[in-house]
């Protein structure tokens, strides 16, 4: 019976997308990723597994979660009849669950006269090591009415 221990894999959403480099000392396998760019984010996974009579058994996975900032594809702002749209395109792993918007430094307040938003998801797809990558991507919009001179 021996054991094996493989070195980390990197994917997105199932599609591999390197090798990381790893060193192993005795039953440890560590993984060297960094510095971490927008391309690091993903799962991290390695495997023990055991061989006995020809026949291989996983027996240990280990899965590292590294979480990617918001990358900002887009962004534009379309001014008519006294209102703004301030539209951003954006890919984040894993998904968005909360969305703020700031003028400035202070977050802008609820307010459905003056502010309305809109956040649409949409497929996009990245590079990651050489890698195209079917990501979530997002279409925020923020629509601000009656603008004037403080907007």
């Amino acid at each position: 019976m021996s054991y094996q221990l493989s070195p980390w894999i990197h994917s997105v959403k199932d599609n591999v997308i390197r090798q990381v480099n790893s060193s192993v000392i005795g039953n440890v396998v560590t993984a060297q990723v960094g510095p971490c760019s927008s391309g690091d984010f993903g799962t991290y996974t390695c495997t023990a597994s055991k061989e006995m009579k020809g026949h291989v058994t996983e027996i240990k996975k280990s899965i590292l979660l590294i979480r990617g900032k918001p990358v900002c594809t887009n962004s534009f702002v379309n001014v008519k009849n006294g209102s703004a749209e301030v539209t951003v395109q954006l890919h984040s792993f894993p998904f968005i669950s909360t969305i703020k918007w700031y003028k400035s430094t202070e977050q802008i307040r609820s307010d459905p006269n003056k502010y309305q938003t809109t956040n649409m998801s949409y497929v996009t797809m990245t590079i990651s090591y050489g890698v195209q990558v079917q990501m979530e991507g997002y279409t925020l919009q923020l629509i601000i009415s009656g603008i004037g001179r403080d907007d």
